[in-house]
């Protein structure tokens, strides 16, 4: 079994899922001189933000993205409702997300295909678990209240 690259945590009705920033040694850098500055910089940063965060409630769905040279930061925050996918892109590489109305795009294109794969699941299993509580009963037909 595969070791599981990112963390869930429930609190109440609200559930955040965080990929935490890959070491240094495994990022990407544009050049030479951001990687000098970016390791610098680290070397004083005791806890760096994560890589990829999404918190998932009722009623909402919200995605922070860091890039791993910390030089872009992306914030979304779309219904949870009209989510319609989100799983590995077919065609290229990242996290694919299709928002009804809004959004078909590709994310985190420097993650792995296993640990797509594997968020992917995750925040699907999320999403429908709030799907079931809407309607007060699981795929299964039985009451299921569980967050998690």
């Amino acid at each position: 079994m595969a070791e599981q690259r990112f963390s869930v945590s429930c609190d109440g009705d609200h559930v955040r899922v965080v990929v935490p920033m890959p070491p240094l040694s495994e990022r990407r850098w544009q050049s030479r001189e951001t990687a000098f500055w970016m390791q610098s910089l680290m070397l004083f940063q005791s806890d760096p933000r994560p890589r990829a965060s999404f918190e998932i409630d009722a009623d909402r769905f919200r995605m922070t993205l860091t890039a791993a040279d910390l030089a872009e930061r992306i914030e979304a925050d779309w219904p949870r409702k009209d989510i319609v996918a989100l799983r590995k892109n077919r065609y290229g590489p990242g996290f694919w997300i299709r928002v009804q109305g809004t959004i078909m795009e590709s994310y985190l294109e420097d993650l792995d295909d296993d640990l797509i794969e594997a968020l992917s699941t995750e925040l699907w299993k999320i999403i429908k678990n709030f799907n079931e509580q809407s309607t007060g009963v699981n795929s299964t037909g039985i009451e299921d209240n569980s967050c998690c």
